[in-house]
């Protein structure tokens, strides 16, 4: 083996390395991203929701629908923040590749993990209807 052929096993290393490692984030980032939103939609979205709007005069109010609206469109906000974050992260790690490559890469890649994180959201939305639905 001359020193060009192991220079270039050692260029093509490196890249299956950075892209494999680039997927690994990905799929993280699909396990997570989800469990953030539901703890966010339980806990976190209560600061910005407080439970007061929800009783009148001791009992429960009978129009809760623009609350559930409001917490729904933070709730979305946050799901746009983190698969924002996903994009840039895959954007500013995809930097080793020419700019077309690079571009290509970190869309394609963000891309499928967000079809599959709102697929995910969207399974857990059918379960938690499916379950009201029938649970009384």
């Amino acid at each position: 083996m001359t020193s060009q052929n192991i220079d270039d096993l050692q260029r093509a290393g490196r890249l299956i390395g950075r892209i494999v490692l680039l997927i690994g984030v990905n799929v993280l980032a699909y396990y997570a991203v989800p469990h953030l939103l539901l703890y966010a939609g339980s806990d976190l979205n209560p600061i910005f929701l407080p439970e007061r709007p929800y009783w009148v005069n001791g009992h429960l109010r009978e129009g809760l629908s623009p609350l559930y609206r409001a917490g729904g469109l933070i709730l979305f906000l946050e799901e746009v923040g983190l698969l924002f974050g996903i994009y840039k992260f895959n954007r500013w790690y995809c930097r080793f590749l020419p700019d077309p490559q690079g571009l290509v890469l970190a869309w394609l890649i963000s891309i499928v993990t967000t079809a599959c994180i709102l697929t995910t959201g969207a399974g857990y939305f059918l379960i938690g209807w499916l379950y009201s639905l029938f649970s009384t």
